[in-house]
């Protein structure tokens, strides 16, 4: 993490949001929908409340960048929210939890022998 920090730290004085990242930020948070899915789903509500607070986990120097608003309860509720939902998906079954790619990837790890895995890893 130290050097996660230090990195940014180094190159935060020369991030900028350009037209293309304010575009897909702008993407992010409002996708194209079709009416009938806006209306008839919650795909709108869930999808701008997920966008959200991807947003909100980023970096108070981040949202600054790309002009978003951020009281001085987003990191609070960011966090809180984030360590909410992965508490609650905690408890949902392995096959709610885990996508099918996913668990087949770790069936996939489970067959294939040590030592094969050790080779692989080697530079």
């Amino acid at each position: 993490m130290a050097e996660l920090a230090d990195y940014f730290e180094r190159t935060r004085p020369e991030l900028r949001v350009t037209a293309a990242a304010r575009e897909t930020a702008k993407f992010l948070l409002l996708p194209p929908m079709p009416a009938l899915v806006q209306l008839a789903t919650p795909a709108r509500v869930v999808w701008t409340s997920a966008a959200g607070l991807a947003f909100a986990s980023l970096p108070r120097w981040a949202r600054r960048l790309y002009g978003l608003p951020g009281l001085p309860t987003t990191d609070l509720g960011a966090s809180v929210t984030l360590r909410s939902l992965r508490l609650a998906s905690s408890v949902l079954p392995t096959t709610l939890r885990e996508p099918p790619a996913y668990r087949a990837a770790k069936q996939r790890m489970a067959r294939t022998p040590v030592r094969r895995l050790a080779a692989v890893a080697a530079p």
